[in-house]
């Protein structure tokens, strides 16, 4: 068995015990948690396609960067008084932090693989520690860790210049996510 494999089993396991937390295919009516209590519905599977036009396969990062801005306060305020919002509506207005932007992604990497939705964590080398939404992707003979909201390096005007795609070289047995240490740039990431 592969590398890649083995890997993809093990996130397959996992989600099937914890589906909330790693989901392989985002389908119309699928609602995800974000926090406080308020949803997203997947009302339209071909959202990506606002992104515009690129390759069969490819890993859309910057493409959603531009699309979705990181605004909190313009992001919250589309739910209102609602508890559940139409994740269109999000993709309209162009504002998205991490889940928003994994969920995006995952809606254009669906179409050509096998790709996951993580709703896991985020350690920073400083200690600090979150909830964090990212992408696994699997492409040819590897599995990818897409973090769309936190790119390696941006310009000043706030563009990506070096994206966040990095190759997976195993799951450990607590679901940290295993990376070349030179790929880490100071950030563990884990399933839970």
């Amino acid at each position: 068995m592969s590398n890649k494999e083995k890997i993809l089993e093990y996130l397959d396991a996992f989600s099937s015990v914890n589906p909330a937390a790693v989901v392989s295919r985002l389908s119309r009516g699928f609602r995800l948690a974000k926090s406080l209590g308020q949803e997203y519905e997947i009302d339209n599977i071909n959202l990506d396609d606002e992104l515009g036009r690129f390759p069969v396969g490819a890993i859309p990062y910057n493409l959603v960067n531009k699309a979705l801005r990181s605004e909190g306060p313009a992001l919250r305020a589309l739910f209102g008084e609602a508890s559940c919002i139409p994740f269109s509506r999000v993709v309209k207005a162009g504002f998205g932090q991490c889940l928003e932007k994994a969920i995006l992604l995952q809606l254009a990497t669906q179409k050509a693989g096998i790709s996951y939705l993580v709703s896991g964590a985020l350690e920073e080398v400083d200690g600090g520690a979150m909830q964090h939404s990212f992408n696994l992707v699997a492409r040819a003979e590897s599995v990818y860790l897409v973090d769309a909201e936190n790119p390696f390096q941006r310009d000043k005007a706030g563009n990506v210049l070096r994206p966040y795609v990095v190759h997976v070289n195993d799951i450990s047995p607590s679901g940290a996510i295993i990376v070349d240490e030179a790929c880490r740039a100071g950030r563990t990431y884990s399933l839970d």
